[in-house]
């Protein structure tokens, strides 16, 4: 039979541990990733909670996960007075007197310090026109003002549904009204009240050259390619965008107005204001890169969001109330879980076990089952509602699961102990002051934290017992009341719920060694 030499085997060997050795790490790496993942999950709504917080309104709609501004400009210079033709906008048309002497229906568009911009209707793809007389001189061009009538309880009458019918303004049983004529036989009129048409047909007798015709503003509604606008006013910001120039660069452009299709977008150069307004078109750069169709962006969170919720919260109010309602709670829960599971730990009591038992099972039973017999008894029994009483109150009656990790917390301390101090004369009571508390400090913050956690974070109780007066109620309900008032504004109601949640994990965090070694003795059984 063939044997291995001694350098086969360590080479054997060595490949060995090396194959092992790969496969601890790739389980290793597995067990963290797995762990990542989970923690990812887990961590993600606060995660989400917190990003959003910082954010306004428009940047919750954006796709950027974190909070972003637009970089701008701002416009410390002079104004730079122009006018704006926007296709499909309506400008009032005026009668203007030609150097003719002829009057012309032309469409104000723009009123300056020295000069009126007209446009006319009738050459709507000429360039707008500056008009250099006295705008006191000019008239507006009306046109009757109407009422159109939509509705079907007088067609007998006459009335046409969806007719326009001309409003006149004239006095009937001594009272000024508007109304709207559809019918004359002689000096008899016949009108609608166009505030109330079905209220019935009002009935005029008069010369109605006497009655006030309503007239209105004639509008021209532009069609035509737009006509640019500079509007940099002196303070104002504009965002600033990177654009693309001929030689293929691209400089870093304040956007005074964006173009739409082949309409051209205006910028100004922030570094040369000279320059004067930059028209660009996509036309002359179809074959370079486009401008990006967002701003120039940075990180812009929204710290005010703190400052407003807190105001609107009014903050220290609830926060008191949460405070006072953990902390007397906690004491009432140390206290009396403490004796409970010291009786249970080292006296001798009858039916002891079976005691505890009962005790124990008391942790399956539903809050619903109790909820209705506690809430009459605290209101009706002994009127406590409306204060902090039926919060506080019931903790200083143990708690089944506060007792089981304090019992077996006891019992992993020697009874040794216990014995040496009743030889120095200790009695029961200073046992557990002197002996079992000092080493039971872990269990008693895991307890106590368990609890602040609880009353910080519990609801129902607080809001039925609290209803009737708003004042004392805990941040859980006011910040709940909260959401129903701002439901529109995800970012506040985010900040709320942040800073609710500042003291309990900065508690925590304070006590996490002392809470973690808690936990884990508590499940030790001597």
């Amino acid at each position: 039979m063939a044997t291995l030499t001694s350098a086969q085997n360590r080479k054997l060997w060595g490949s060995t541990q090396i194959v092992a050795r790969y496969k601890t790490l790739g389980l290793s790496a597995l067990l963290v990733l797995f762990t990542i993942l989970i923690l990812v999950g887990y961590l993600s709504p606060f995660g989400y909670m917190s990003v959003t917080s910082i954010k306004n309104k428009p940047q919750i709609t954006e796709k950027d996960i974190l909070p972003m501004s637009a970089v701008v400009y701002r416009h410390e210079g002079d104004a730079i007075p122009e006018w704006s033709v926007l296709t499909g906008s309506k400008y009032p048309l005026y009668n203007v007197p030609g150097d003719d002497g002829a009057i012309r229906e032309w469409a104000l568009i723009a009123t300056l310090d020295d000069r009126v911009i007209f446009l006319d209707p009738k050459r709507v793809q000429e360039v707008a026109i500056e008009w250099m007389g006295d705008p006191a001189t000019i008239e507006p061009s009306v046109q009757p003002e109407t009422f159109t009538y939509v509705g079907t309880g007088y067609k007998d009458e006459g009335v046409l549904r969806g007719t326009a019918y001309p409003l006149y303004e004239l006095e009937v049983g001594g009272v000024t009204r508007k109304l709207a004529l559809f019918k004359s036989e002689g000096d008899t009129h016949f009108f609608l009240d166009p505030e109330d048409p079905e209220s019935g047909i009002v009935q005029w007798r008069g010369d109605l050259a006497s009655a006030k015709a309503l007239e209105q503003t004639k509008l021209f509604t532009y069609r035509g390619k737009k006509i640019p606008e500079v509007v940099l006013q002196p303070g104002a910001t504009y965002p600033l965008y990177e654009v693309p120039t001929v030689d293929g660069g691209t400089q870093r452009w304040a956007m005074v107005q964006k173009g739409v299709g082949a309409v051209e977008t205006y910028f100004i150069n922030p570094d040369d204001l000279d320059a004067g307004i930059l028209a660009w078109s996509e036309q002359p750069f179809a074959d370079q890169q486009k401008p990006t169709d967002r701003p120039v962006r940075q990180f812009g969170p929204q710290w005010s969001n703190f400052e407003t919720a807190w105001n609107k919260l009014n903050f220290l109010e609830p926060l008191f109330n949460t405070l006072m309602i953990a902390i007397f709670g906690v004491i009432g829960t140390v206290i009396s879980c403490t004796l409970v599971a010291y009786a249970f730990t080292r006296f001798p009591l009858p039916f002891k076990n079976v005691l505890f038992m009962i005790l124990i099972s008391t942790i399956i039973l539903p809050k619903q089952v109790t909820l209705v017999p506690t809430y009459f008894v605290f209101s009706q029994v002994l009127g406590w509602t409306g204060t902090w009483l039926p919060l506080i109150v019931p903790h200083f009656f143990a708690n089944a699961y506060n007792v089981l990790l304090l019992r077996q917390y006891f019992s992993s301390l020697p009874i040794e102990l216990d014995e040496a101090a009743m030889i120095d004369g200790a009695g029961p009571f200073r046992i557990l002051l002197s002996v079992i508390i000092p080493q039971a400090w872990p269990a008693i913050v895991a307890v106590s934290l368990f609890h602040f956690v609880f009353a910080w974070n519990d609801y129902f109780e607080p809001l039925i017992y609290t209803l009737s007066n708003p004042k004392i109620a805990p941040l859980s309900v006011r910040i709940q009341i909260f959401n129903f008032v701002f439901d529109q504004k995800p970012h506040l109601i985010q900040a709320t719920a942040l800073m609710g949640l500042v003291v309990p994990v900065l508690l925590f965090f304070l006590a996490q060694r002392v809470f973690m070694r808690g936990v884990i003795m508590t499940g030790v059984e001597r």
